[in-house]
């Protein structure tokens, strides 16, 4: 009778042990995926403010006036994404907004003075 009881404690201490064991994978799991999201959100909101930087460049470079008219790029398309221009007349400033492929944006003012 001895060895049964020893044997059924053992097998407990096993299954408690195997449990503990699993719980801390499945904690490491969802550690690794919550860190990858992040990662990847960060490096998107990176890319984001770098195709908008490169747009702002390129609006300063390619904006031209032709008498009373404006011209300046509506759209510009970039390998990991596309950033549109809009011009807003009552507050003077141009409005970027970027988009990757993956569905995220942001948007940023750029202001430029105009010396007549």
């Amino acid at each position: 009778m001895k060895n049964l009881k020893r044997k059924g404690t053992l097998l407990f201490q096993f299954l408690a042990l195997l449990a503990i064991a699993s719980f801390l994978i499945i904690a490491l799991l969802k550690i690794h995926a919550h860190n990858t999201l992040e990662y990847r959100l960060l490096e998107d909101g990176y890319r984001m403010d770098i195709l908008l930087e490169i747009a702002s460049q390129t609006v300063r470079q390619k904006l031209s006036f032709n008498g009373d008219e404006m011209t300046f790029p509506d759209t510009i398309q970039f390998s990991s994404g596309t950033v549109r221009v809009e011009w807003n007349e009552k507050a003077h400033q141009f409005t970027l907004k970027a988009h990757l492929p993956n569905g995220h944006s942001k948007e940023d003012t750029l202001y430029i003075q105009f010396v007549k």
